[in-house]
């Protein structure tokens, strides 16, 4: 997800800036669908892997890292697919200017979380 994430943050939220307004909902449709497809296991692999590093290993990396992907997972439910719906809906280019920059100011957060979860990762793996 480390990687998934800043390829969102940093290439394609950007990228919605620049596609014509005539193309926005399918381009937007075929973004949402996608990604979802591609997130939505990874980030239940991430949920089990956490909970299971949890359970089999109680410790405080370990509860750092479930607290980290709860959050996460809470963060994309409650804002991330909110602003994702706002935007799908949004028939006003100046509205989804707005959403779009709420929308990258919001997966800032989410990036600095997952690679805060890495970090978490990587010392667990370390033993």
């Amino acid at each position: 997800m480390f990687g998934i994430i800043w390829l969102v943050q940093l290439v394609l939220y950007p990228a919605f800036a620049s596609i014509d307004e005539s193309r926005w909902f399918g381009f937007h449709k075929l973004h949402t669908d996608n990604i979802t497809w591609l997130v939505g296991p990874l980030m239940c692999v991430e949920l089990a892997v956490s909970l299971a590093t949890f359970l089999m290993r109680p410790s405080a990396w370990s509860g750092v890292g479930l607290a980290l992907t709860l959050s996460l997972w809470a963060m994309t439910f409650f804002r991330s697919v909110p602003l994702h719906m706002r935007l799908s809906r949004s028939r006003d280019s100046a509205e989804r200017t707005v959403l779009v920059e709420a929308l990258l100011r919001h997966n800032l957060w989410r990036s600095l979380l997952w690679t805060a979860r890495l970090i978490v990762a990587v010392v667990l793996a370390r033993g």
